[in-house]
Parts: C-alpha cells; structure tokens; sequence
C-alpha cells in the first residue's frame, strides 16, 4: 500500500518512470527493493525462483523464515496487475491501481487469517475480486478477474517452493467420507479442557495473545513463544476422547527452535531445542512419546547430546525450521478402544533460542466408505434405518413384516442395504422414516417410496399387499407422488409434506390420523385439512406419534389430528376431525420452532426459549412434573 500512495502522488519525493515500483529509493542507501524485478535485490519473483529465501543464513535461521525478502513474489504479482505485461508465460491485463489497492484491501480485511500463506493468498485474491465483480462496485469487470487470476499463476502462489518446502497431509478418499470424532480449533477458550505445565511463568499462551497470533482457521491458536531456558514446558488435554478403530488424527502447526544447518541450508546439523507429542491412556497418570504413531509430517530432528543439557537430549523432535504451518498426521488404531490425551511438549537447553512453537486445528476422525456413512438416522419400533451420503439406505432390526426394505423376512443384526421389489438396490433416498412394523422414504427426486406392512394401505401403493421391498406411493390416479420434501410415519399411517406446505397422508384412520375430516382409511395419500375443511398450508416441518400427527406452519404455530382421547392433538374435541391448532392454557401455542411426536403425546420446541409438551403423562413424559394428561400445551 505504501508504494501505491506514492505512485498516485506526484509531489517532492514521488514516483517518476524511472523510480517507479522501487521501495526505499528515497532513503541515504538507496532503494532496497524493487517490486517489478524483485530479482534486482536478489528477491524471488515466483515461488519456484532460486532467489526463494528458506529462512537460513549461513546455517542460522534467519529473517523469521524469510518474511521480508519473500515479499517480491507478492510485489510481483501486484505490479504486474497495474502494469499489466507478459510473465512466466502468463499475460495480464492492467487493472487500474485503484481497483488493485480495493482488491487488497477486501483480502486483507475479509478473508486472510494471521496464519495464512501464499497459497491462500492466491485463493484470497480471486475471491475477492469476484465478490467486488458480483456486487458491482467500482465498476469491476469480467477483465479484471482474470488479470488477477493470471498474476497469481503467473507467479505460482499454489507452488510450494522448492527451497524451502512445507510438506502438507492428504484426508480422507474421494470414496469415503470423513467422520470427525474430536475437533479442537481453539476458538472457544475453556480452562477445563486444557492444562499448561508448569500452570506459573509459564511460555505457553492459550489463546495467543495478539502479537502471537498465528491462525490456521478462525482467529485464535495456541502458541509457545519465546521459551525459558532450561524447562521442560506441557499443554495437555484434561479429557480426551475415545477412540474407536480406523481413528486418524491431525494437528496443524509451525515452529522455529534453536538448530543450524550447512551452509547451503538444506542440511540440519544440530538440533538443541524442540517438541514432542505425547499421549496418554491412563487419564493422564503417565506419558507415552507419540513418535511410533506418526504417518506423515512426524519429527524432524534428533536433538544433539554433545553440549546439550536439553533433558530431552539424544530423542527425535521436532526442531528447526517448518517452513511456516504443516500438518502432522498419526494413526490411532494401535490404540484404538482406549480413552486417549494428547499433549504438546516442549524442551531447551540452559540457552535457548527460538521462536516458539504455534499449533492449531487438532482433529480426530475415521474415513468410511461413503456407501455406509450414515448422514441421517432413524428409530422404528424394533427396526432403525440409516441413510448413507451417496443417498443409499441401509436398516436392521425386526423384519416380520418386511420393514427393513431388504426384500426378505428375515431379521437381521446388521445393516442391509434397502431394495425395491425387483431386487435392485435404493440410491435415491434423502430422508427414511420408520414406524411399527413399515417404513418411508423420500427419494432424492422428491418421490416417495414405502415398505413393510400394507394392511391398511399405509405404504400407499394402491394395494394392502405387505412388501419387503420399496414400492412407489402413488395417487388416486395411479401417478406417482411427486414434489415432497419430508415424510413422516405412525404405527399404521404415514404422512408427506409438500414443496408447496401441504400435507398428505395414507394408511389407517380411525381415529382421524389422516386429517381430512373423515374416518375412513385410505391406501393413496389425501389431504390434509383444518377442522374447518380448509387445506392446511404453510407447513414448515411434520411429525408423527403412534396414531397423530403434528405440524409447524411458518407462523410459528402448531396444528395436529389424529386420536385425541390423551390429548396428543392439543384439544379436548374428540368428536372433531381434521386439523386442530394447538392450544395453552392461556391461548394458542405460538413461537414454534421444532415438533416431535411419540405415542400418544407430542413436545415442541420455541426455538431456545422454551420447551411445550401436551397429551398422554401416564409415566411423566410431559415432564410437568405430574403424571395427568394434558389436552392443552
């Protein structure tokens, strides 16, 4: 930015064209940078250039990793966005400076963390020009975007470079997906979840003050800065967490410990200060080095004997230079079934110098095949059903009636993937539903699917013939159901909530479950209307109990039908079919945000204020403290 102001100013002491783009011309010395040739000074102008800086000075770690003399990479790509011009094969039209200065400016104040590297510099960059493009500020162009884009190839800010590489860990297959078991970011500071070690005159910072502050994610990370001589310095984690097996962990971090290298800098030659991870299995009566679980990014370095009185002299570590943030990855499944604790330890000899060591994002997960890592799950009567990330839908349990859709009669104590009638396996499901002894589903194509008992037409198929497989829930007319949103199912009936906030439902009515003001049971879906006979509209979300269901409107009110002898419907009007809004003491139920129904009674939610419940009490499940019925919320 300094260098922008002086090219717009053209007073004493501006820039002319043959000042243009150099720092520091003014002063006694002479310019000390120029940002349109970085190489003039011996700066790199790309990440792969050999001017590349890998922070060592004859073998001693210098200039904080190389943070000033590396800038000609980005004062590279900034001239060459004003300027405009042909570079490392790339050709990048001129944006006017003002429009370059508004672009930095939005990717300093809106997407860089204080951890940030190039490569998200880069990425930083792009974004930001695109959302100034798609708001339509300041009359950005399609044209300006890509100068910036070809800028930031031009000088290759998603390389690592080669002097100075940071190797980084791959996560989870493309085939699987990623279930996270711990995730520690550090933005929420609690006491109790970690402990520094000594707890006085202690180096580790949690969180990082601000001029420690250097943040893979978010704003906060924990730091170790600038520690004591001779100590021996912990941060541990006071609970942990279970492992199960196949648990893979990764923590992001970068440091700067006292070691010296060759004079080419591509050698470590001594090592005196460093840090190690430990964990434990015992809730923290001892410590194990976690070295052996390391697959990726493990330690660096093997501190020095001779002339160290580090204690942990003669033991692998990490020390040295990172190279700014990497990431470690161990494999947890030697230890699987264990309760585990981590902590970060950190050692100097009787004359340290370092920098210190930052950590952030300690991440604990399994990779599962995507074909069997359930998104959702659902809860039946003696039958569950999950539904996996590639929209397959896999159920165990009872199968007496067929409801686990895997097109036997067989129980099974292990999930089987969901099948239509003709054997061929579901990958269309969205969201399952499972009752008594059947189940729905909505298919990703807002279809609705059912299986399991049909004897009073509640898989909607046209038909009371049980199924063990999915068949489609179809309308009077024979045409399939479409536009759905949600499906919801009761011990005999089930219910679908439209894209347009209506509802219908199919199955069993004798205590008007299927709210549309008769008795009468129906094996196609019918819609759902008021008490008044008007088509219940505006319906946000349903829920069915045994034989009633519950539904929010957007309003924030709730509505139900269904058997109304406990209550469940919010209403002492028994001889009324059909929708009925829900009820107080004091007036209707309003504010709502959330309904569930079980049997018999129902419980909504206002969003994080209050919690109503109403209909049967029988064994306190209105939690009102009595046991008496509620026909009223």
């Amino acid at each position: 930015f300094g260098e922008f102001v002086d090219l717009s100013y053209a007073g004493p002491g501006g820039d002319d064209p043959t000042t243009k783009w150099l720092m520091g011309e003014d002063l006694s010395i002479g310019a000390i940078r120029s940002m349109s040739n970085p190489g003039l000074y011996g700066h790199p102008d790309k990440m792969t250039s050999t001017n590349y800086n890998n922070g060592l000075a004859l073998g001693l770690i210098d200039d904080y990793g190389g943070v000033h003399s590396n800038s000609g990479v980005n004062n590279k790509a900034a001239s060459l966005m004003v300027d405009g011009g042909t570079f490392n094969g790339y050709t990048i039209g001129p944006v006017n400076i003002d429009k370059v200065a508004k672009i930095y400016y939005s990717t300093l104040t809106n997407y860089l963390l204080s951890g940030s590297d190039y490569y998200d510099l880069g990425v930083s960059l792009n974004a930001a020009c695109s959302q100034l493009l798609r708001e339509g500020r300041d009359g950005f162009v399609t044209a300006d975007c890509l100068s910036v884009k070809n800028a930031v190839l031009a000088t290759e800010m998603a390389k690592t470079p080669p002097k100075a590489p940071a190797t980084d860990t791959t996560g989870c297959a493309a085939s699987e997906t990623k279930v996270d078991l711990y995730n520690e970011t550090f933005e929420t500071i609690s006491l109790t979840k970690w402990t520094k070690s000594p707890p006085v005159n202690s180096d580790w910072y949690y969180p990082a003050p601000a001029w420690s502050a250097y943040a893979t994610s978010g704003l906060n990370n924990i730091a170790l800065r600038f520690q004591a001589d001779q100590t021996d310095q912990k941060f541990a984690m006071n609970t942990g967490f279970y492992v199960p097996a196949g648990t893979m962990l990764t923590f992001r971090h970068a440091y700067d410990y006292e070691a010296y290298y060759n004079t080419a800098g591509t050698l470590m030659k001594s090592a005196y200060d460093g840090g190690i991870v430990e964990y434990s299995l015992n809730g923290g009566v001892t410590w194990v080095d976690a070295r052996p679980l390391f697959v990726t990014n493990g330690y660096n370095a093997l501190l020095t004997v001779a002339e160290n009185t580090n204690i942990l002299a003669g033991r692998r570590a990490f020390s040295g230079l990172s190279n700014g943030y990497i990431t470690s990855r161990l494999d947890l499944n030697t230890v699987a079934g264990s309760h585990i604790r981590l902590r970060f330890r950190s050692t100097t000899d009787e004359s340290s110098f370092n920098v210190g060591w930052f950590i952030d994002d300690v991440n604990a997960y399994r990779c599962l095949p995507s074909s069997q890592s359930a998104e959702t799950l659902t809860v039946g009567a003696n039958s569950n059903c999950i539904v996996s990330y590639t929209h397959a839908g896999w159920c165990w349990g009872a199968n007496q009636a067929g409801q686990l859709g895997t097109n036997t009669l067989v129980d099974t104590e292990t999930a089987l993937t969901v099948k239509t009638t003709s054997g061929t396996p579901m990958n269309t499901i969205a969201q399952v539903a499972t009752g008594a002894s059947h189940s729905c589903a909505l298919t990703t194509t807002k279809g609705i699917v059912c299986w399991g008992s049909n004897s009073v037409g509640q898989l909607g198929d046209g038909t009371t013939t049980a199924r063990s497989g999915a068949v489609i829930t179809k309308n009077a007319d024979g045409t399939a159901l479409s536009g759905q949103r949600a499906v919801t199912v009761g011990a005999t009936h089930s219910c679908a909530l439209s894209s347009t906030g209506t509802v219908s439902c199919w199955g069993h009515n004798a205590n008007g479950q299927l709210g549309d003001g008769t008795a009468t049971r129906s094996k196609h879906p019918v819609s759902v209307r008021t008490s008044a006979g008007v088509t219940l509209k505006s319906v946000k979300s349903i829920s069915a109990g045994s034989n009633h269901t519950c539904a929010v409107l957007t309003n924030g009110t709730v509505w139900c039908w269904g058997n109304q002898a406990s209550g469940a419907t919010g209403s002492s009007a028994n001889a009324q079919r059909g929708a009925l809004q829900v009820r107080t003491a004091a007036g209707f139920l309003t504010g709502i945000t959330q309904v569930s129904s079980g049997k018999q009674y129902s419980c909504a939610l206002a969003g994080t204020a209050a919690s109503w419940c109403w209909g049967r009490n029988s064994n306190g499940q209105l939690g009102d403290g009595t046991t008496s019925n509620q026909f009223h919320a």
